[in-house]
């Protein structure tokens, strides 16, 4: 994996999960180019969205600040859920300390275009 080579056959591409986790001055190749630089600049607009999401800065298209959000994962491999993953990183961050930044926010998870699930996401809370 870390060598860049393809062994994602499904999408024939590299796996690069660890270019998530390095260190900015880590430095991992795919096809003679760092990823780990990209990584971390997307890594770096992903906090400052999410800071301004957090501190209502960012509002939604009402004016307002957003409380309700609505993932939406489809797509990926007809066997694979492509919102799993974002599922359970919130799961994972739901209790302890990582759980303050979503206070006064309700996040929902859209796996397809079926009517009633989506009636279901977007359903606001009581």
């Amino acid at each position: 994996m870390a060598s860049g080579k393809k062994i994602n056959t499904t999408e024939g591409r590299a796996v690069m999960h660890m270019a998530l986790r390095a260190d900015p001055t880590d430095k991992f190749e795919v096809d003679g180019k760092d990823v780990v630089k990209p990584v971390h600049e997307v890594l770096s607009k992903i906090k400052a969205f999410s800071e301004k999401v957090r501190s209502g800065a960012w509002k939604g298209s009402t004016g307002k600040p957003i409380t309700n959000i609505v993932a939406v994962g489809i797509g990926g491999e007809p066997s694979a859920r492509s919102y799993l993953g974002a599922e359970f990183v919130a799961e994972a961050l739901s209790t302890g300390p990582a759980a303050k930044g979503a206070e006064g926010r309700t996040l929902r998870f859209l796996a397809n275009v079926d009517p009633v699930a989506v009636e279901r996401a977007l359903r606001v809370p009581t």
